[in-house]
């Protein structure tokens, strides 16, 4: 992942971070979201996931800790919870998404995003003639629809245990 992609990625997960109500922006203030790339290799082996799959790799998030519905003063000692999410996991599934798109939408997407081409690795890149535009100036390329979108169902999806929502319950509000 490029530094470009990196900056592109943690920009709109910051936007998504603001957009999220005030109570769950206050508990993001106890529990942090740290995007890392991928992750690491004790994460995949503590999940029960083989390290030599490529897929274990692929992983959009993660969080850590204790829910806050089985918080008490007995777990008074442990360390907080944390959700991290993954840029290189979502960003391929967000590509997956955009692949799997029918060709419709796709054509009008092209048409949306005329002045902001997508490169073959989804980094958006300016026409030649968008000047001394800059990347807020443009509108979003259908990659960053895609990845903006898997941002906010992961991110959701990782607040959601925190709140002691199981895998079923996410499921079921359609953030798998």
């Amino acid at each position: 992942m490029t530094r470009r992609q990196r900056d592109r990625f943690d920009a709109i997960l910051e936007e998504e971070i603001d957009a999220l109500p005030q109570g769950v922006r206050n508990l993001l203030d106890e529990v942090p979201v740290i995007a890392l790339d991928r992750p690491s290799r004790r994460m995949i082996l503590d999940l029960g996931m083989d390290p030599a799959d490529p897929d274990s790799w692929l992983l959009c998030g993660l969080h850590t800790g204790r829910a806050d519905t089985e918080r008490s003063v007995e777990h008074s000692g442990e360390l907080p919870s944390e959700i991290h999410l993954f840029r290189e996991g979502i960003a391929a599934l967000a590509r997956q998404h955009l692949a799997d798109a029918p060709a419709a939408a796709n054509a009008a997407d092209a048409d949306n995003s005329a002045p902001h081409a997508a490169g073959a690795d989804g980094d958006a890149a300016p026409a030649p003639d968008a000047g001394s535009a800059t990347d807020e100036d443009l509108p979003e390329s259908p990659f960053d629809r895609a990845l903006r979108r898997q941002i906010r169902i992961t991110l959701l999806h990782e607040i959601g245990h925190q709140f002691g929502l199981d895998e079923d319950d996410l499921a079921r509000l359609g953030y798998e």
